[in-house]
């Protein structure tokens, strides 16, 4: 049997990162990232999230690349019941935080999404005391939606549908 190699589905070269499939081939590479001790309660385990995107039809899961070294884990997905496109998961693992993987990836996963669905916002949220999260995502233009639920924090990002 033949091992499939993770696609790259988006990439930037002056960064060097990209975002990739998960095959066989990386699996295990990508359950192995995780985030320092301090932030466990910020995001849930890339296994769950896996687990999740195989019963959820909707929910696409990444890979973070920096070259050829994984250093994170994204998903995105459409909530059904709220009719809205989410970005669900951004995980950056410890060793690989402050480098600016974190932004390159949102910023790919943004135009991704944006190109493969034509949606005209999205959203995400992020754990209250997670202020990084919080921080970014304001700076990539998210807005505070006045609502929260489950201890987070709920942003949502108008777009340019036409993407000019």
């Amino acid at each position: 049997m033949t091992t499939r190699e993770p696609v790259i589905v988006a990439h930037n070269a002056a960064t060097e990162v990209s975002l990739r499939t998960i095959t066989r081939a990386n699996f295990r590479s990508l359950m192995r990232l995780s985030v320092g001790e301090s932030q466990q309660n910020f995001v849930a385990d890339n296994r769950a999230s896996v687990a999740e995107a195989y019963v959820e039809e909707s929910f696409q899961p990444f890979g973070i690349y920096h070259g050829d070294e994984p250093v994170g884990f994204t998903m995105y997905g459409y909530d059904d019941e709220s009719g809205r496109w989410w970005i669900i998961r951004l995980m950056l693992d410890e060793r690989h935080q402050a480098k600016g993987y974190g932004r390159a990836a949102m910023l790919l996963l943004i135009d991704l999404m944006r190109s493969r669905h034509r949606m005209a916002e999205m959203y995400t949220s992020h754990v209250r005391d997670n202020e990084v999260a919080g921080r970014l995502y304001r700076q990539l233009g998210f807005t505070d939606t006045g609502q929260s639920g489950e201890g987070e924090v709920l942003l949502r990002l108008s777009l340019d549908v036409d993407g000019a």
